[in-house]
């Protein structure tokens, strides 16, 4: 800042010299004109011409010989350039059209001059000493440095309160990491008032320890969860090869032996099938093949798939296409996952009772509903049941792994979807699936 404001004040003044210098050279040449050398000698010399004593005048001929020279009396400054030094370099610069300048001795000894050639072949100099301006820069400079003492000062204490500002949401942060390491899994972010970035970086911090716990706490129940729903096919797979091992050496007991255990290892792919199906679509990686579908057409085909299975539980399952609407999407995927909902209607429904699958239009979302007129679902649970392997109480008595509406959710995700569910009025619950219209 310094430097850039003594550059800047510098060629200000300058400017201002030279522009004085310019005008004096004018006044001489014309006091020149008019009165002749004898004239202008005795003029300079009895203080005639106003400022005289600021400025060096020298009037040269053609050839470069003195005619006039006239400088302000320096005789108190022993190193200050006499008047023939002066003339000196000024016969060095004799014929040099412009601006010029001679170095003195000493402080402010330095002489800005400039030069102008007469019509009638004579060259006039005019120059003034730096002295005035140096004494200037020399008190702006001492009156910023003395300035600047308790500026600095003031600057290192705001600094300092800043940077320890700055510096304790840091170490909060810091603290809760070496916490969570410690093993303190609750630990969090203390924030503090001001809403800035660094209470921004701590409330994403405190949300991503959230996450993270009940992704891991996700993990613990997703393997308890599969522990238990493991046991009993193992279980069962044990049994019969024991059972086999331990009968009759009989074709016919190793086949059924075989059966079972056929039976039992579908069951534990299924599980680890689905499990493996839902990690890909949280993690973007599921493989999509990606189609223009109609919504009726799926709707029906899983109708007419379901069909027989409905009859066998005296429920009537109907598809109502009312809206049908086209969208991209992977048939065989949103197939499966529009079975589970279907499935689960049928599964939770009484005899008697009727499911309905229904496709309608909601501004820019096509939207496919499965209605049943089952026992609903309690409200404290409907945001549960699309976690993997969460099972409510009065699904647990039914045959089932708990990953059916997980899986719906991570297709449907998948292909930027949304899945809801909502009970009826009166019984039952309706589940919801939108995707967005092509």
């Amino acid at each position: 800042l310094f430097g850039l404001t003594a550059f800047l004040l510098t060629n200000s003044l300058q400017r201002k010299d030279r522009v004085l210098l310019g005008e004096k050279v004018r006044e001489y040449t014309a006091l020149f004109q008019r009165d002749g050398v004898r004239g202008l000698q005795l003029k300079a010399s009895a203080h005639q011409i106003k400022d005289a004593q600021s400025f060096v005048v020298r009037l040269s001929d053609s050839t470069g010989k003195t005619l006039l020279i006239h400088a302000p009396d320096r005789s108190h400054d022993e190193d200050a350039l006499t008047l023939n030094d002066l003339d000196r370099e000024l016969q060095a610069a004799n014929g040099k059209v412009g601006w010029s300048e001679i170095r003195g001795g000493g402080y402010g000894d330095h002489v800005e001059v400039i030069s102008a050639v007469l019509p009638t072949g004579e060259t006039i100099q005019v120059g003034k000493d730096t002295e005035d301006r140096e004494e200037f820069l020399k008190s702006f400079a001492n009156a910023y440095f003395i300035g600047m003492i308790p500026i600095l000062a003031l600057a290192v204490l705001v600094g300092g309160l800043l940077s320890n500002r700055v510096r304790r949401p840091i170490r909060k942060l810091t603290q809760t990491v070496e916490s969570i390491r410690s093993g303190n899994s609750k630990a969090r972010v203390d924030l503090h008032k001001g809403r800035d970035e660094l209470w921004r970086l701590g409330v994403l911090f405190n949300q991503m320890l959230e996450q993270n716990e009940k992704l891991i706490q996700g993990m613990r129940d997703t393997v308890d969860n599969v522990a238990h729903d493991l046991r009993t096919p193992v279980m069962r797979l044990n049994n019969a090869v024991e059972s086999a091992l331990m009968g009759k050496a009989d074709a016919e007991v190793f086949r059924e032996a075989l059966v079972d255990c056929q039976e039992n290892s579908e069951v534990i792919l299924r599980l680890l099938n689905g499990i493996m199906d839902i990690a890909e679509a949280d993690t973007g990686t599921l493989s999509l093949k990606r189609e223009p579908l109609k919504a009726g057409q799926l709707v029906d085909g899983v109708v007419d798939l379901y069909g027989f299975i409905a009859e066998e539980k005296g429920i009537t399952l109907t598809a109502k296409i009312q809206n049908d609407f086209s969208f991209m999407g992977d048939r065989t995927r949103l197939s499966q996952a529009l079975s589970n909902l279907v499935d689960n209607a049928l599964k939770y429904s009484p005899r008697g009772t009727s499911v309905t699958v229904e496709t309608t239009v909601e501004g820019e979302m096509g939207v496919i509903k499965v209605s049943d007129q089952g026992s609903g679902i309690p409200e404290g649970e409907q945001r549960k049941i699309w976690d993997r392997l969460y099972r409510t109480d009065s699904s647990r008595s039914q045959r089932g792994l708990g990953l059916g509406l997980s899986l719906v959710k991570a297709i449907v995700s998948a292909h930027s979807g949304s899945v809801g569910v909502t009970n009826n009025p009166m019984t039952g619950s309706t589940f919801l699936v939108k995707f967005y219209i092509s």
